[in-house]
């Protein structure tokens, strides 16, 4: 084995560990609500102990639902990276005749609000929105709109379940739900939450879920999360106390091209490694810059699949890592 193959290898073990015994958390929603279709588009339950997805028996018009869940995710430390993200909603109730229905997660673009409107039970048809609440035309009613009708999401789901009768459901872990809670945690100012989206075309698919105001406990949503501390640098005591050092990447989460800014302490040659979780690297090249700071573009990422991946800098018997967010 080459020395500079070696020294990839231990740095990725060194990864590996920290993945093995990641922390976990389990996160109940921070705020959750219904869209009802509505030509008024004023209707919500944003206090309501259940939200809905999917279409209903009512005229055309206004007969669709989609439920909104957003959570609350400052518990993760900001350099942490998400390994494992899982949905659990329970089913509360179904139509009187039904057949297995698909419901997919999207994530949500812009934020929404949770008022104190109550749609009671069975709430399917929903109530006059209260200041603050989501509605299918507004996403803090009233006056603040959806860019588009029934909120706006990204088209591609990130994970969907099949649901059948009353019962407890889980979505995930994907990797495309995998990457949407990384990028919350990155960037908290983006943390929107999914959109669940049932059966559009087929009248009675509708599905009752539990919210966070069910006054059963054991009922309710949970988002349950699995992450790891990234790794910043390390010194390298024969450069004088100068840091092998991952200074960031940007943009992160990538899209399609990203660059990472790192430091070298010697002049030594040094690698830079793309690498996935499970430690098969994407791409590598190597690193003839000289000590000092520099900037290097990871254009390999537009031919990756959407995940979390490791960009990996090796120089001597040292190395550093940070973590990456692919999304499509």
């Amino acid at each position: 084995m080459t020395r500079r193959l070696l020294l990839l290898v231990t740095a990725l073990t060194a990864l590996a560990a920290g993945l093995a015994t990641a922390d976990v958390v389990d996160l109940a929603p921070s705020k959750d609500n219904t869209l009802y279709q509505h030509p008024d588009g004023n209707l919500s339950n944003g206090a309501g102990e259940v939200m809905f997805a999917g279409r209903n028996n009512t005229v055309p018009g206004e007969n669709l639902r989609r439920a909104l869940i957003a959570f609350d995710l400052s518990s993760i430390p900001s350099g942490s990276i998400v390994t494992n993200a899982t949905l659990r909603l329970r089913c509360s109730q179904v139509p009187l005749v039904w057949s297995p229905t698909v419901q997919s997660l999207h994530r949500v673009r812009a934020d929404w609000g949770e008022g104190a409107s109550n749609a009671g039970s069975p709430g399917g048809s929903g109530i006059l929105a209260e200041p603050g609440d989501a509605t299918w035309s507004q996403r803090f009613f009233p006056a603040t709109p959806w860019a588009n009708l029934g909120g706006d999401f990204v088209a591609s789901f990130s994970a969907a379940q099949t649901i059948d009768s009353v019962g407890d459901y889980t979505w995930g872990s994907t990797a495309e739900m995998v990457g949407d809670v990384q990028l919350w945690v990155l960037k908290p100012g983006a943390s929107f939450g999914w959109i669940l989206i049932g059966n559009e075309a087929t009248a009675q698919s509708s599905r009752r879920f539990d919210t966070k105001e069910n006054t059963n406990p054991a009922v309710r949503p949970l988002l349950h999360v699995e992450y790891t501390p990234g790794v910043a640098g390390v010194d390298d005591p024969a450069s004088g106390g100068r840091l092998l050092r991952i200074r960031g990447v940007h943009p992160n989460p990538v899209v399609l091209e990203s660059s990472v800014a790192f430091s070298l302490p010697t002049d030594q040659p040094a690698w830079l490694a793309i690498v996935d979780l499970s430690g098969r690297r994407i791409a590598e090249r190597a690193l003839r810059l000289g000590a000092g700071n520099h900037v290097v573009e990871l254009r390999d990422l537009a031919r990756a699949p959407a995940g979390i991946y490791w960009v990996v800098l090796t120089q001597a018997e040292h190395s550093a890592a940070a973590k990456i967010a692919v999304i499509r």
